[in-house]
């Protein structure tokens, strides 16, 4: 199937010449892959190939940042460009800015819904993790957490096949709980690990966001509580997504350290050993 190939291929020679066509042809290529399925390359252990997932974060971008404005901010084009800049080599950093820059100017709405529900059916759950991670880091890359778009990335997280406690586990990661939001919006991303300022950065101390964390109610018992720990601790492993790049390793590294961190917090003060 070359469907995306074909119509992108003359759209852009009627839209800008030899130039568009070629820029169509690729464009048409990637989402040929990314929406037929068949055409998805994996590596040896199932997992999605580096260039795949780096296509499907950049179209998923594009639905994010659409849902709340027209345009990109440039805290937020600079937050997808050092992504793709400490993840692929130069020359593939800069064709995939290329490849974005179409995305977000086209005019055709993707099926957002069906692109999440394939990748759910392929993609590892650490993997999923990520790109819930990556998109809620972009949200507050020009800081605000904007509700449109954190309802399209509830969305996303449903349609990828995650629970809506994993959502919660991340949004606290990332905000802490809905009244330290509301009373201080000031959230900054310093880089698409997820570093933030001020209260933020001392959301971990709550109590309540630890459980959310671990993706447990406060009145587990502690063996459900330890189970439950471990589970998530798996989830967020780093090596689980070694695969797509040694800075994503880093990135699952801080989720990892946050989900001990929380475990920790909540054995000192439930008084377990």
């Amino acid at each position: 199937m070359c469907l995306f190939k074909i119509i992108l291929l003359f759209a852009g020679y009627v839209i800008a010449g030899l130039q568009g066509a070629l820029i169509g042809l690729f464009a048409g290529w990637i989402l040929d892959k990314i929406f037929f399925p068949s055409k998805v390359k994996f590596t040896a252990k199932n997992h999605y190939a580096k260039e795949n997932f780096v296509q499907i974060l950049l179209i998923l971008t594009s639905a994010v940042v659409k849902s709340s404005k027209e345009r990109m901010v440039k805290s937020e084009l600079y937050f997808v460009k050092d992504y793709l800049r400490r993840n692929l080599s130069e020359e593939d950093a800069q064709q995939a800015l290329y490849l974005f820059r179409d995305i977000m100017i086209m005019d055709r709405e993707y099926d957002i819904e069906k692109l999440c529900r394939n990748v759910g059916d392929k993609a590892s759950v650490s993997e999923k993790l990520f790109i819930l991670q990556f998109l809620m880091g972009l949200s507050g890359a020009d800081g605000h957490y904007h509700e449109q778009e954190l309802e399209m990335i509830r969305n996303i997280n449903h349609w990828l096949g995650l629970s809506y406690a994993t959502y919660e586990s991340v949004r606290v990661m990332f905000m802490g709980n809905r009244q330290q939001w509301a009373e201080d919006n000031s959230y900054r991303s310093s880089s698409y690990s997820g570093s933030y300022s001020g209260t933020a950065r001392n959301a971990y101390s709550n109590l309540d966001n630890d459980y959310k964390i671990l993706e447990v109610s406060p009145d587990v018992s502690d063996a459900e509580l330890k189970k439950a720990y471990r589970k998530v601790a798996m989830k967020h492993h780093p090596d689980k997504v070694s695969h797509l790049g040694e800075e994503i390793r880093k990135t699952a590294e801080e989720k990892f350290a946050k989900v001990n961190q929380a475990y920790e917090h909540i054995k000192k003060v439930r008084g377990i050993a």
